[in-house]
């Protein structure tokens, strides 16, 4: 953008944006929620997060699906710059889900990393989880 000066910079940007909003929607398109809901029915029990007096159905699984939905939309994969959003959405995406955003926010992140793990950012260390295949 600096080699081409305010104008390069304009037209950079809305190249990144749109570049952005198609690695988004590839992210989204290899989704496979059957696939996702799987695995975190099985997994969610090994979570730090767990409480055995919460069920999945009604409690986990709309966290989960959430962070992983929310995954697929993100443009730019940062859950940091998203978290805020997120926060403020999750009273309108909780189904009958009694947990506060405190609550799912652990489970959304870990739907989220588990996306960007397989299909988000591979080779970006802040956005790959640990003990997660890259």
């Amino acid at each position: 953008g600096a080699a081409g000066g305010p104008v390069g910079a304009a037209v950079g940007a809305v190249i990144g944006g749109v570049a952005g909003g198609y690695a988004g929607k590839a992210i989204a398109e290899n989704i496979d929620p059957t696939a996702e809901e799987a695995y975190w029915r099985d997994e969610y029990r090994n979570r730090d997060y767990y409480n055995p007096d919460m069920d999945y159905d009604t409690q986990y699984a709309p966290a989960y699906r959430f962070g992983w939905e929310a995954r697929g939309r993100s443009e730019t994969g940062n859950w940091d710059a998203s978290e805020e959003d997120l926060r403020s959405e999750w009273d309108t995406r909780r189904g009958e889900s009694t947990l506060d955003w405190d609550q799912a926010m652990p489970a959304t992140r870990d739907a989220w990393d588990r996306i960007d793990a397989y299909h988000g950012a591979p080779n970006d260390d802040e956005t790959t989880p640990p003990n997660r295949p890259r």
